[in-house]
């Protein structure tokens, strides 16, 4: 139970950088 916790944690941390990075990369495109 415990490891299916930490690999949904893990899941989440990776979606979020992403998600940080997508609205970083969109905001220095923009003029």
């Amino acid at each position: 139970m415990e490891y299916l916790m930490l690999a949904f944690l893990g899941m989440w941390e990776i979606i979020l950088i992403l998600v940080i990075c997508l609205i970083f990369f969109g905001a220095k495109k923009l003029p």
